[in-house]
């Protein structure tokens, strides 16, 4: 991005052969990296995920008008749930004066109408889906449990490449789910998160991490859209069930639920780094390997920066603590002989 571009405090002069020759020197130096610019079509599926993001908001506030209108008439719904088949028949029989019932019916109609243009307008995201050409990483957003269709597809095109994050803690902070610090002299406080960055990819990496707060188990469903990944994939989000699941169970201790949705959804954030090169490993960045051989329990050092060769021994290490743990993915074992094999041919 052109507001990225390091430039001198007293530099004054602004050509375009000048910043040919710039953007040149930088490109030489490796100081420079290819983004992905949305297209029509990218832009055109975002605007489908923000309306069925207005319409979802529409559709809280009229259950909630509802649920206003009943409880000054002294009628409160009580079970697990306050949206089902049931509580639309016990809405409509009360025992209401006439222009309550007017009321209550005009509140109901508005209510069905746009749930109808929720399934519908996700019916039109499920078609679009399978004519483009975001299919494969669809596929294997989907196989992680909490990420649902409308969830991957705003990974993906609200992110764009997530290459241009060089580690995952400069994707985590790009979502706004680290917490907030003030340090001075000798006095460290932290607040909540920063709520920076993209809103639609925070909220749904909150969602996802909500729904894993259970033990891990698959549906029906999740069963099914497995069956169109690899088992290398389906590997990898079955240990990260194990791992949210861990993760809950330490800060349900000292946080509120709510609290520990936020807290935990950092951890899903990882799996956006690794997904789009799990169909073609070799191309996975040095610091993404890195970075998941820094939340093993070993001791590990960074991985030389200047020398291919003390590189490729680092890696070669790294494979062989691998292969000796017979519980880790076999993904890791792949990327890593993929990554061995390219620092040799180099």
């Amino acid at each position: 991005m052109p507001s990225s571009t390091p430039r001198r405090s007293g530099e004054r002069v602004k050509t375009d052969r000048r910043d040919a020759s710039y953007l040149a020197s930088l490109y030489a130096a490796s100081l420079m990296t290819t983004i992905n610019i949305p297209d029509e079509e990218q832009e055109a599926i975002r605007s489908m995920l923000h309306c069925r993001e207005d319409l979802r908001e529409t559709l809280s506030r009229s259950k909630q008008q509802i649920l206003t209108c009943l409880l000054t008439r002294g009628f409160q719904c009580t079970g697990k749930s306050h949206w089902t088949k049931m509580i639309h028949t016990w809405v409509r029989a009360l025992p209401v004066t006439e222009m309550d019932q007017i009321t209550l019916h005009i509140y109901l109609c508005e209510l069905e109408r746009l749930e109808q243009e929720v399934f519908r307008h996700e019916v039109d995201l499920a078609e679009v889906t399978n004519q483009g050409r975001c299919q494969e990483p669809v596929k294997v957003l989907i196989a992680f449990r909490g990420i649902s269709l409308v969830s991957a597809l705003t990974l993906i095109f609200e992110l764009g490449d997530t290459r241009q994050f060089a580690h995952p803690r400069q994707l985590i902070a790009f979502l706004g789910l680290v917490p907030s610090k003030h340090n001075s002299v000798n006095r460290a406080k932290r607040d909540g998160t920063t709520k920076t960055g993209n809103v639609h990819v925070g909220n749904a990496m909150i969602s996802a991490a909500r729904k894993c707060a259970r033990p891990p188990r698959c549906s029906w469903v999740l069963i099914e859209w497995q069956q169109a990944v690899s088992a290398e994939v389906v590997s990898i989000t079955w240990k990260s069930q194990h791992r949210l699941d861990k993760c809950f169970q330490g800060v349900f201790q000292t946080k509120p639920r709510c609290g520990a949705d936020t807290a935990v959804a950092h951890e899903p954030v990882g799996l956006l780094c690794i997904a789009p090169y799990l169909k073609n490993p070799s191309t996975l960045p040095l610091c993404v390997i890195e970075s998941c051989l820094m939340g093993k329990r070993w001791t590990w050092q960074e991985a030389p920066r200047n020398s291919p060769a003390l590189t490729c021994i680092w890696l070669m290490n790294a494979r062989e603590k691998i292969s000796a743990t017979p519980q880790e993915p076999e993904i890791m074992r792949i990327v890593l002989q993929d990554k061995i094999h390219e620092y040799q041919t180099d």
